[in-house]
């Protein structure tokens, strides 16, 4: 089978399954898992094109965020679009998790989907407060260091891990570097890999019923 009938095969199925009605009392179930997918693509969308412009350096960062704003044609609208987008998601996240705990979804077979679900949740939490770091103004400046603080709290592994997140003695560069690398490079691919684990166990789960 050549590629391009491949690639019409897999769009032909994708169709099927987006025209696929919908039970009724299914439907915000749907909404919620979708407006997290659709949500995950823009900021990966918005987020490669932030990437273009963003220069990860203390000094360089805040002013490159500045010069994205002003001086780029509709660069304040991709950043706009990229931060809501990551309010939107710990939302619709939050909500879907909220649905299915109340509807007692998380037992039994679902209990995988449970899981994957709230590691979702833990990486767009991730996700969003690295965002916030990456622009390393005053503010964000004074978010890192009350979340090294509270790490080093932890018993035993506390002081070790906010050593490594904060990469040396004093914040600076190296936390910045780290907390762009998490950001752009490690949370967005597990992310997407929860999400892929996710959708292969329901279709898993489904194929099975139609058997």
């Amino acid at each position: 089978m050549s590629g391009t009938t491949r690639e019409e095969g897999l769009l032909r199925a994708l169709g099927r399954a987006l025209r696929a009605p919908v039970p009724p009392e299914r439907k915000g179930w749907f909404a919620f898992g979708w407006s997290c997918l659709a949500l995950l693509l823009v900021l990966g969308t918005t987020g490669a094109l932030l990437s273009i412009y963003y220069l990860p350096a203390p000094g360089a960062a805040s002013e490159s965020v500045r010069f994205l704003m002003r001086e780029v044609a509709w660069g304040w609208l991709v950043r706009g679009l990229h931060r809501w987008g990551s309010t939107l998601l710990l939302v619709f996240a939050t909500l879907q998790l909220l649905r299915v705990f109340l509807a007692g979804r998380y037992r039994g077979g679902r209990a995988g989907n449970w899981v994957l679900g709230v590691l979702l949740l833990l990486l767009s939490v991730g996700l969003a407060f690295t965002g916030e770091l990456l622009a390393w103004d005053a503010r964000s400046s004074a978010l890192a260091a009350a979340a090294l603080s509270g790490t080093e709290s932890i018993p035993i592994v506390g002081p070790a891990l906010a050593h490594w997140m904060r990469g040396g003695a004093e914040i600076g560069t190296a936390t910045l570097a780290r907390a762009h690398a998490a950001h752009a490079l490690i949370l967005p691919w597990l992310a997407f890999l929860l999400l892929a684990l996710n959708l292969w166990l329901l279709a898993r789960r489904r194929a099975r019923r139609e058997a």
